[in-house]
């Protein structure tokens, strides 16, 4: 046929994904609909894929970046299971059972939980046809015994987390403070804000033409380019259904650790007492950019598919880039004020 299966897991859903020919469509959502409704969840199966998962966690672990977005979550909702692992604890995996992994199958597999986006030259009414035939089957409703767990809202709670390994030459720096879940007033502002302090990498540092949206006028761009082994910066905001994070990650040699921790709790508060509108205008471009970089099918779907979850409606990229074209520096400082200025930080 010529196709290409693949899925990924994030902290809330999860997506199954293929990529095929026009005429190819039937068989695929054939296909997905066979996966998600008649898993081989025999017990080879599962014991092969905790081996899978444990090298994945052994990879994840190596990169710093991933590293501190496992531990801020935690250390922000630890009472939470948005404070757990995305995949899992290591300690955990082999304690997990077949009758376990087949439990959640059949509590969280049903048609009130999925979304099911197509993208691309697809005829719509044939294609809610194919859904209807390959999907029609499939409980609205998980079996009666059976409760979706962990449905209480988690809380940010602000703590401070040390992870010491002496092997390591370089420290890695995390800040985050509470921010606006997806569904907020105030999501749009943060998604600027994200793209107003934006991301610094020292080997690039001054080697981009000035015209580059991701060089002008940049706070985080200026400051640490101050330091020597100041390696990497970056900017994340992490929405969720009920909450969000908002903050700074930072990289660099361990002498600077103090410094990259005052870059975290500096540049997104200062913004709260005053932000420059070419920085406003900057932060647009970079935004519009993006949206303009959206052009595959799979950067699409992974697009819509959050925005139905989450709002249960689609938002076009002319709606997002309209939000954010009515935001000033005055409105925005109010928002960043109101959330990051002398806040509680972990």
């Amino acid at each position: 046929m010529g196709a290409s299966l693949n899925a990924y897991t994030s902290r809330e859903h999860t997506l199954f994904h293929m990529s095929c020919m026009n005429n190819d469509v039937r068989k695929c959502v054939d296909i997905l609909g066979d996966i998600l409704q008649n898993p081989q969840l025999g017990h080879s199966y599962v014991e092969a894929e905790k081996d899978t998962i444990k090298t994945e966690l052994e990879e994840s672990g190596k990169d710093p970046q991933d590293t501190i977005m496992e531990a801020a979550h935690f250390n922000s909702y630890r009472d939470h299971v948005m404070g757990q692992p995305i995949l899992g604890d290591v300690d955990n995996i082999y304690s997990v059972t077949q009758d376990m992994v087949k439990e959640y199958h059949a509590t969280h597999y049903v048609g009130k939980n999925m979304v099911i986006v197509g993208v691309g030259n697809i005829n719509h009414k044939e294609f809610v046809d194919q859904v209807a035939n390959s999907f029609g089957n499939m409980s609205k409703e998980p079996a009666p015994g059976l409760e979706k767990k962990n449905l209480n809202k988690p809380i940010y709670t602000p703590s401070i987390m040390f992870m010491r390994d002496d092997e390591l030459y370089n420290a890695a720096v995390g800040v985050f403070y509470d921010a606006p879940h997806w569904s907020h007033e105030d999501y749009y502002a943060f998604m600027l804000l994200e793209r107003i302090i934006g991301s610094y990498q020292m080997n690039l540092n001054g080697q981009s033409h000035l015209n580059d949206v991701s060089k002008q006028y940049s706070m985080l761009e200026g400051w640490c380019g101050n330091f020597l082994d100041i390696t990497k910066a970056q900017a994340i905001y992490s929405p969720y259904k009920d909450c969000g994070l908002f903050g700074t990650f930072v990289y660099g040699n361990e002498v600077y650790a103090k410094m990259m921790a005052y870059t975290g709790c500096f540049i997104p508060a200062s913004y709260g007492t005053y932000l420059n509108q070419v920085e406003v205008y900057r932060g647009r471009a970079r935004f519009w950019q993006e949206l303009l970089n959206i052009q595959s099918p799979q950067d699409i779907m992974q697009l819509i598919g959050p925005q139905i979850l989450y709002l249960n409606r689609r938002v076009h990229r002319s709606e997002m880039a309209k939000r954010i074209s009515y935001f000033d520096n005055k409105q925005l400082s109010r928002v960043y004020r109101q959330w990051l200025h002398d806040a509680v930080i972990k």
